[in-house]
Formats: structure tokens, sequence, C-alpha cells
């Protein structure tokens, strides 16, 4: 194997590798992913009745975000597995420029569509979970009915 065919393998390699790191956060079970990342920041929740209910936009906007990165990851993935066997041909630079600038748009569009149409047929209502399913992770401020109970 030649200088250019080793660096042209390690770069692939280390850019399907780094796709790879990225995309483990967001493998698994989709709702256990979309409830953790649910509590960004202050991780307080209303609870009723040993309930926290999650809104249903807010479980859509961080479904979206898992299925844009695992969008982005096939995009990737294809894109570095086609380029092996591409070659740019005699066409001018500019117009492959021009060309790879509306077909990113076209599926850059086309995967926030559908990864925002996934999400929201997948969480269409609130949804109530045990207090105990995510008390590693939130805190849950006293209730009045708690206060008054220590008095």
């Amino acid at each position: 194997m030649e200088a250019y065919e080793l660096c042209y393998v390690v770069s692939l390699s280390l850019e399907l590798a780094g796709a790879i790191i990225l995309l483990i956060n967001f493998l698994g079970n989709t709702k256990k992913i979309v409830i953790l990342t649910y509590f960004p920041g202050s991780n307080v929740a209303e609870r009723k009745n040993d309930e926290i209910i999650l809104k249903k936009n807010k479980l859509q906007e961080r479904a979206r975000n898992v299925y844009m990165n695992r969008t982005a990851f096939i995009y990737i993935i294809i894109g570095y597995i086609s380029g092996i066997w591409s070659n740019m041909g005699k066409t001018n630079k500019f117009a492959i420029a021009l060309m790879i600038g509306i077909v990113c748009f076209v599926l850059t569009m086309a995967g926030n569509a559908i990864s925002k149409k996934i999400a929201e047929k997948k969480f269409e209502k609130d949804i109530a979970i045990s207090f105990d399913s995510v008390k590693e992770i939130v805190d849950i401020p006293i209730s009045k009915e708690e206060i008054d109970g220590l008095f």
C-alpha cells in the first residue's frame, strides 16, 4: 500500500470514528434518551402524586434532536463510503460546488422535516412518568403538603 493510500484510509477512518463517537450518545431507546435529555440545566421538575408530567412540545424537540443526530450519522456513513468510488471527473469545480450546496440544502431540509414528523408522531401527547424512574437526575421541590407534614 502506497503512502497516499494509507493516508486516505486513515483519513476516512478518523472521520467515520468521529461520527460513530458522536452517534453513541443517541443510540438505544429513543424514549429513554428523550426523557434523560428533557431536564437540562436546573434538573428541577414539578411533581403531582409521585408523577412528573413531560410536556409534548419539549418531548418532540428532544426527540427531533435525537433523530437529527441519527440522520446525520447515516448521511456521513453513506457519504464517506460512496466517496471511495467517486471521482469528480472533468466537471467544472464551481459547478460541483454549486451542486453540492444545493444537494446539501435539500438533504438538510429533508432530514429536519422527517425528524420533526417522526418526533411529532412518537410524542403526540404529554407523558406522565413516575418520579422513581428519574429520581437520580431530577430534583423535586418540596410540596406544600410535605412542608405542612413537617410541623
